[in-house]
């Protein structure tokens, strides 16, 4: 029944977006923003949030509502980018050739250089040509006022900044207890589940007298890891092993194997070859990580700066 209710929303905000087709949303200087553009970028989101939250109207309500004001406050950056663009270059205007060179380039990668498919995939969206053309040369020229405002590779980030951040984050690089492990594992046959007990026991007698555990593995496991010797890497508490697996895991020591771990649908026997105890990765671990994210946050907030000034000498109203 609430799956049904998602789906009458999706239908009547279809039926609204029909009746608010030439209404305006916001004003940007001299352009406008229409209700129905902004409803037809969010159209794709609908359907994936419809899926998201099946049976919860409210959340879906909700995302749909953030993602609409996500949209607008795009569109409107958008805009003012633009009129920035043209009163950088006094009135002009992206050379033809740029953009139709683009289009080109749109057209092979996503509709396989079939321009007949392009306008009936367009048409179907109710997008024109002329629309679609508007829109790819909106994105270039974005694109290109972020890049000559606010170019990542000339942001540059301290060594003092970065270690700064490391040590007020450090739970941020913490890695839980790590073992080496490999494992062996062999599923019980449904007719004789005893069976596989039987080869684990082999196995282990096998261990014992000093044959390879990687050998061992590779011959009798039947796990993914049978090609690489039964090798599971590093694994951690936080890789959500079976509770019996990861309890015998860490109680033992480098060098050690574990007894047999008899499960309803499998034996396991495992092998630790190296342990890590919980730790704080180190900077030099970390550091080019650290230096990003700082960056792209750095990005941001000149972006923002920028934004807000663009907007401050602009006329931005909110139509209701």
């Amino acid at each position: 029944m609430r799956r049904f209710s998602i789906l009458a929303v999706l239908l009547l905000a279809t039926a609204a977006r029909a009746e608010l087709l030439d209404g305006i949303n916001v004003i940007v200087n001299e352009s406008i923003i229409t209700y129905d553009e902004v409803e037809r970028q969010l159209e794709p989101n609908a359907r994936t949030l419809a899926m998201t939250y099946p049976n919860d109207i409210a959340a879906f309500q909700a995302a749909m509502s953030s993602n609409r004001t996500d949209i607008v406050r795009g569109r409107v950056e958008g805009k003012l980018i633009l009129d920035e663009f043209k009163s950088k270059m006094n009135g002009g205007d992206l050379p033809e050739s740029i953009l139709d060179d683009e289009i080109r380039t749109e057209l092979r990668k996503n509709f396989n250089g079939d321009r007949a498919l392009m306008t009936k995939t367009l048409r179907e969206k109710g997008i024109t040509s002329e629309m679609y053309r508007d829109q790819i040369r909106e994105r270039i020229i974005v694109e290109y006022m972020q890049q000559k405002q606010i170019s990542y590779d000339k942001i540059i980030i301290s060594p003092a900044k970065i270690e700064s951040f490391y040590a007020s984050h450090g739970d941020q690089f913490k890695v839980s207890d790590q073992v080496k492990l490999r494992m062996i594992t062999l599923p019980k046959p449904a007719d004789s589940p005893e069976a596989a007990r039987k080869i684990a026991e082999e196995i282990v007698r096998k261990v014992d007298a000093g044959a390879p555990f990687s050998e061992m593995a590779s011959i009798y496991s039947a796990g993914a890891e049978r090609a690489k010797g039964g090798d599971r890497g590093w694994v951690g508490r936080d890789d959500h092993l079976r509770k019996e697996l990861e309890q015998a895991m860490f109680s033992l020591k480098a060098g050690q194997h574990s007894e047999i771990i008899d499960l309803p649908e499998s034996v396991h026997i495992l092998y630790v070859e190296e342990v890590k105890p919980e730790h704080v990765k180190p900077l030099a671990d970390v550091r080019d990580e650290i230096q990003q994210k700082l960056r792209i946050d750095e990005r941001r907030r000149l972006y923002e700066r920028w934004v807000a000034r663009l907007k401050n000498k602009a006329f931005v109203r909110y139509v209701d």
